[in-house]
């Protein structure tokens, strides 16, 4: 096994270059747990192994050969982990690299501990805090993959042994033979999983996790628990929440496998799904503010008893308030008045008029003749090297909006070399000064990576410049001579994206159709 330690300053030491390399800065957010939690049988995680980034390109070739992204594929905040190691390993159909840093700083990297497959322990003392770990691949590529960490047992420290004294040969009695322990126990809210903690406000977009759906007990076993099929003893969540009043939440599992969904509400009611979302995945709405100010504990079982990988998904949404009926006054009936007589009027005689000639017709008007509306000109693609101080078209959206896939149509040409532009590191072909669109961004963050690609009739381009002032740029990587790019430090896309759509050769026009998705992975 190929395993070594760097101090972290090594990573922060190339200058602008690391700014692509590992980064636990970057980390979405870390998953806590207690070493009591991750002792009896390793906690598996669901990650896509890959990565564009060489460990020798940041400074870390010392370490080992294999390629990685910039954040963390998982981090976690682990507690009780004093004088424990712990054993970090991956399982994929792929060849993977594993990367940890650990709680004190240290760098650890391993390749190939079974077969193709990396794993690491991380010694007594390394572990107690913050974990940060990678799982790129050995030659480029990528695959599915389930990361695994388990706490070990630490080394007691040796005892003394007194020095023996003659004692009288003992009646050899009968060796107590361990009493088996159940392979699996009920769903317990008494014990609580990865802890999370929302305002409602922070949560009225769906935000989506990595979740390994697991089988484990037949819940419908379990006395005092309404459910079905099988569910571990931990809850793979503990969702506190605040602030639901006027709100209902929205619970979804989307697994690889059959998955359901139990849940141990505020109040400690059970509540539990199997195909609510139909597909065979399952979805929970749950009404009652009683069950929900407080601590929600979220099971994601399977229905046959299996493990495969998948996402759970929460959303508070506001529940409609129907209004009452404002109270009408009862109208009451007004006496109406006595009649007064009226003297009838005497009739005066009135003079006929002798009736006047009729008058000539007038002549009908002559239409005045109106102009004939012309076509608004497009815009006019300005010369010269790509740049933030124009604008394209204006778009603004957010993550969940690009969840399903959205189309934009664009001419895509240009009249500037790539090659002649100073300011831009990256990129071939012509583009434009101004962008095809500036989309502003939003709720990017929670998302693994957004998926940007071009189909046309010839040799397109595509030029990025997101919030953070990055550039990207591809050329054939959709196929067909189509580019397509994938963003994964999604936390950059939060704001301003410039979009260019430009082609290989000079002189080259077409209609062009750009494609945004986002996506968990």
């Amino acid at each position: 096994m190929r395993l070594m330690t760097a101090s972290a300053i090594a990573l922060f030491a190339m200058g602008g270059a690391a700014l692509a390399c590992p980064n636990y800065q970057l980390s979405a957010g870390a998953l806590s747990y207690d070493a009591s939690q991750i002792t009896a049988m390793p906690q598996g995680f669901s990650v896509s192994a890959g990565g564009d980034f060489t460990l020798d390109q940041c400074g870390l070739g010392n370490l080992g050969y294999g390629q990685f992204r910039s954040a963390p594929d998982l981090t976690l905040n682990l507690t009780g982990m004093a004088g424990r190691p712990l054993d970090v390993f991956a399982t994929s159909s792929c060849d993977p690299a594993l990367l940890v840093n650990d709680a004190n700083g240290q760098w650890y990297f391993n390749d190939d501990r079974n077969s193709l497959q990396p794993g690491l322990t991380l010694p007594a003392g390394a572990a107690n805090g913050r974990v940060d770990i990678w799982l790129g691949t050995f030659a480029g590529g990528g695959c599915p993959a389930v990361l695994s960490v388990q706490a070990l047992a630490g080394a007691g420290q040796p005892v003394p042994q007194p020095v023996p004294v003659p004692q009288p040969v003992p009646v050899p009695q009968p060796v107590p033979q361990p009493v088996p322990l159940p392979a699996s126990a009920c769903p317990s809210w008494e014990v609580p999983g990865p802890a999370l903690a929302f305002d409602a406000s922070q949560i009225l977009q769906p935000l989506s996790y990595v979740a390994q759906a697991t089988g484990g007990t037949d819940v419908t076993t379990c006395p005092g628990i309404d459910g079905r099929r099988y569910a571990s003893q931990v809850p793979q969540f503990s969702v506190s929440l605040t602030g639901m009043d006027g709100y209902s939440l929205r619970l979804l599992a989307n697994a690889e496998c059959d998955s359901t969904l139990l849940v141990n509400g505020a109040d400690t009611t059970w509540y539990y799904n199997d195909d609510g979302q139909g597909n065979l995945q399952p979805q929970l709405d749950i009404t009652n503010p009683a069950s929900l100010n407080g601590r929600v504990d979220v099971w994601v079982g399977t229905y046959n008893d299996t493990v495969c990988p998948g996402t759970f998904t929460l959303q508070a949404i506001p529940v409609a308030v129907t209004p009452q009926p404002v109270p009408q006054p009862v109208p009451v009936p007004v006496p109406a008045p006595a009649p007064v007589p009226v003297p009838a009027p005497v009739p005066v005689p009135v003079p006929v008029p002798v009736p006047a000639p009729a008058p000539a017709p007038a002549p009908a008007p002559v239409p005045v003749p109106q102009p004939v509306p012309q076509p608004v000109p497009m815009p006019t693609p300005t010369a010269g090297c790509p740049t933030t101080t124009l604008e394209g078209i204006v778009v603004t959206t957010d993550g969940s909006a690009l969840y399903g896939p959205d189309r934009f149509t664009v001419q895509a040409g240009g009249a500037t070399s790539l090659s002649t532009c100073a300011d831009i590191p990256v990129g071939a072909g012509v583009a434009n000064a101004n962008p095809h669109y500036s989309f502003y961004l939003s709720g990017m963050e929670t998302y693994g990576r957004l998926e940007i690609e071009v189909t046309s009739d010839c040799d397109t381009t595509l030029l990025v410049n997101d919030a953070q002032g990055n550039w990207h740029f591809d050329d054939d990587s959709g196929g067909g001579l189509q580019p397509e790019l994938n963003l994964t430090n999604t936390a950059a896309l939060n704001g301003r994206v410039d979009v260019w759509v430009g082609t290989y050769g000079n002189s080259i026009s077409c209609s062009a159709e750009l494609e945004m998705e986002t996506w968990n992975f």
